[in-house]
Parts: structure tokens; sequence; C-alpha cells
């Protein structure tokens, strides 16, 4: 009986372990996930800055939308954040432009 307790609570340890390798295994694909499309938002940005004439906030919406991907696939990407800032300077818009970067900060801190 003794002997099946002991196997039974190895069991559990080795179950709870696992887990925890898959929470763990998890999380590290959504945290790479959020990095590719940052930086497929990235690439988008730097596309549209030096190879697009036209001038107009809403060539930068598919950047916007990469990055809003990346913080949806893991919330605690500062750099995601500090991307959405740099937007919103280019729109000359202040006040989002903080708020990402607070967010940002905040993220990093985290």
């Amino acid at each position: 009986r003794k002997r099946l307790q002991f196997l039974h609570g190895r069991l559990q340890t080795t179950a709870a372990n696992a887990a925890e390798q898959s929470d763990v295994s998890i999380l590290g694909m959504q945290h790479s996930l959020a990095q590719v499309r940052i930086m497929l938002g990235d690439l988008e940005r730097y596309r549209v800055t030096n190879l697009e004439p036209e001038d107009s906030p809403a060539r930068f919406r598919k950047c916007e939308s990469m990055y809003a991907e990346a913080l949806k696939s893991y919330p605690q990407e500062g750099k995601a954040f500090n991307q959405l800032g740099v937007l919103a300077a280019r729109d000359n818009n202040s006040l989002l432009q903080l708020h990402y970067l607070s967010r940002a900060s905040i993220a990093c801190a985290a």
C-alpha cells in the first residue's frame, strides 16, 4: 500500500512538472509569435516609409495591426507598445504616444 501511495505521489509530481513545462513551452511559443509579428510590423513600417511616396496615416494601418496582433499573442511585450508609440508620434498624437510609451515601460518593468 505504501508503495502504491509513493507511486501515486510520483505520478502526481511528474504530471504537475509536465503541465508546468507545457505552460512554459506555450508561453515561449506565444512570446516567439509576438516577436515575429513585431518584426513583420517593423518591416512593413520601413517598407511604407521608404517606398511609398504618399504620406497619409492610413498607410501604417497594417503595421498597427501587426503590433496589435503581437499584443494579443503576448500582452507583456513592451516592444509592441513602443512601436505603437512610434506610430503615434508619426501621426503627431502626443497623448496616444505617451499612453503607449508608458505601457511599454510598465510592461518592460514587469
